[in-house]
């Protein structure tokens, strides 16, 4: 718990700090969409999600994203074994996607804090927009364990490599379980091998 508490504050004023020369950017994307079973029920799904980027200097970054999710109707418009929408979950008013910090170093980056295998692994600029999804190839990882994936995220370090522009080699770990609070058992921030485990 120390831990966490650490990495939130040093990530809290690494965002307020910056450098003179440093500007910080600001992302900001809606998804919405309209879902019918056509037998005369509706539901509308929104997801809202913010990105917020610090330089701190010439190689590390303080970053952090939030998504929130609302839709108009609890009750699933029809029972599915793949999964209706990539956006729809039960209402959520805040939660975050990313916090923490990147190193840039040549053709490598380190990230530590709380991280979302989504960013990475599982989907890509357009799959959002696309209706009867599916869970990815099997294994389905995201359907058979509670891993940092969408609307969840847990504390991880990930790093990346990339070579000659088209190769890129990825590794990371995460919290075994993903949680989507700030705060009690469910909270984002914790760090608990023996209880929620490891991914790799």
């Amino acid at each position: 718990m120390a831990i966490s508490k650490f990495i939130t504050c040093w990530t809290l004023a690494a965002l307020c700090m910056g450098t003179a020369n440093a500007q910080p950017s600001f992302g900001l994307s809606y998804v919405t969409e309209m879902q019918t079973n056509f037998k005369g029920q509706y539901n509308w799904v929104n997801m809202l999600r913010t990105d917020l980027a610090q330089p701190i200097g010439k190689h590390l970054t303080a970053r952090l994203a939030t998504i929130s999710v609302a839709e108009t109707q609890k009750e699933k418009l029809m029972n599915d074994l793949l999964t209706f929408s990539n956006i729809e979950e039960e209402d959520l008013p805040l939660a975050l996607a990313l916090a923490g910090v990147e190193i840039n170093v040549g053709n490598s980056t380190l990230w530590a804090g709380v991280r979302n295998v989504n960013d990475d692994y599982f989907t890509s600029p357009v799959t959002s927009l696309f209706t009867n999804s599916s869970c990815g190839i099997f294994p389905t990882l995201s359907t058979n364990f509670p891993i940092a994936n969408y609307p969840m995220a847990a504390m991880a370090v990930d790093y990346k490599l990339h070579w000659a522009e088209r190769w890129m080699l990825e590794a990371s770990i995460y919290n075994g379980m993903g949680h989507k609070r700030f705060t009690g058992r469910d909270c984002v921030f914790r760090i608990c091998p023996r209880g929620d485990g490891t991914f790799v």
